[in-house]
C-alpha cells in the first residue's frame, strides 16, 4: 500500500462562482496499488455517465477526447439536488493537465495529474445548483490539456462502491463535441 499525495479541486463554486487556484487543497488519497486507483471511481451511486467511446484519439486503447483539440458539452438529464458530484476519468503522463470546467454557470480551472496514466477526479457540486438539469463544459485552459475518457454524475450521499464498468456506453448523459479553437 502506499499513499498518493495530489492536489485536487474538492467544490465547486463559491460566493461568485469562481474557484482560483488558492482554493485548491492538497489531500491524501490511499490506495492498494496504482491500477486499481485508476480503474476504481470514487464511492458513491452513478446517476448518469457517458464512456467516450467514440473518442478519436486512445491511451492503453481506451478512447478519450483530448481539450487541446477538442471542447466537450454535457447535458446530464437529472435535476440539481445536494450531494451531487461530477467525477472525471483524467488523463496524465506523468504531468499536470489542465481543464476549464462550467457546471450550470459556475466555473472553476482544474489542474490535477503527476502520474501515468487514467485516474479518477471528483469535482464536488454546490447543494444551490439550479435549472431542469445539469449543463457542463469541459474546454482548454491554456497549458497542458488534459485529456479524458469518461464522466460520472454521482449521488454522493450514498456510499457505495461504484463499478468501474457500467452495462451501457451512456447513461443520462448527452456528449457534444466541438473544435477547441471554436471557443
Amino acid at each position: 500500500m502506499f499513499i498518493l499525495r495530489l492536489k485536487h479541486l474538492i467544490c465547486i463554486g463559491g460566493d461568485n462562482g469562481r474557484v482560483d487556484e488558492s482554493q485548491l487543497a492538497s489531500r491524501e488519497i490511499q490506495a492498494a496499488d496504482e491500477e486499481k486507483l485508476s480503474r476504481q471511481p470514487p464511492p458513491g451511486k452513478p446517476l448518469a455517465w457517458a464512456r467516450f467511446t467514440n473518442g478519436p484519439e486512445t491511451y492503453r486503447d481506451i478512447p478519450y477526447w483530448w481539450l487541446g483539440k477538442y471542447k466537450l458539452s454535457c447535458a446530464i438529464n437529472v435535476k440539481p439536488e445536494p450531494h451531487r458530484a461530477l467525477d472525471l476519468l483524467w488523463g496524465s503522463k506523468n504531468d499536470l493537465r489542465t481543464a476549464v470546467i462550467s457546471v450550470n454557470g459556475h466555473q472553476v480551472r482544474l489542474r490535477h495529474g503527476g502520474y501515468k496514466g487514467l485516474r479518477w477526479v471528483r469535482l464536488r457540486l454546490p447543494a444551490n445548483l439550479s435549472g431542469p438539469h445539469y449543463k457542463v463544459g469541459v474546454r482548454a485552459a491554456g497549458g497542458n490539456e488534459a485529456f479524458l475518457p469518461a464522466v460520472r454524475l454521482t449521488d454522493t450521499g450514498v456510499d457505495d462502491n461504484q463499478s468501474a464498468d457500467l452495462p451501457e456506453a451512456s447513461r443520462h448523459l448527452k456528449v457534444e463535441t466541438s473544435p477547441a479553437e471554436s471557443m
